[in-house]
């Protein structure tokens, strides 16, 4: 059976994007980094971060929470 991967977020900043891809491994949900950065020149492209899409949902909830720790739910 084959998964679909859904993109959740997309940023710029690869250390962001690590440090999120390690707090939703850390949560239990699966992750992948596509980085679309140029290789020459890094600040073209940008760095995506995909789940499973039946986990995506959640793992907007944990990004949005973790970007921004004010946001009550």
């Amino acid at each position: 059976m084959t998964t679909d991967w859904c993109r959740v977020y997309t940023t710029t900043d690869r250390l962001q994007a690590e440090i999120l891809h390690g707090m939703l491994e850390s949560g239990e949900i699966p992750c992948t980094l596509v980085n679309r950065q140029d290789s020459t020149y890094i600040f073209l492209g940008e760095i995506e971060l995909h789940v499973p899409c039946d986990l995506a949902d959640r793992a907007m909830d944990l990004i949005r929470d973790a970007l921004d720790p004010q946001t009550e739910n």
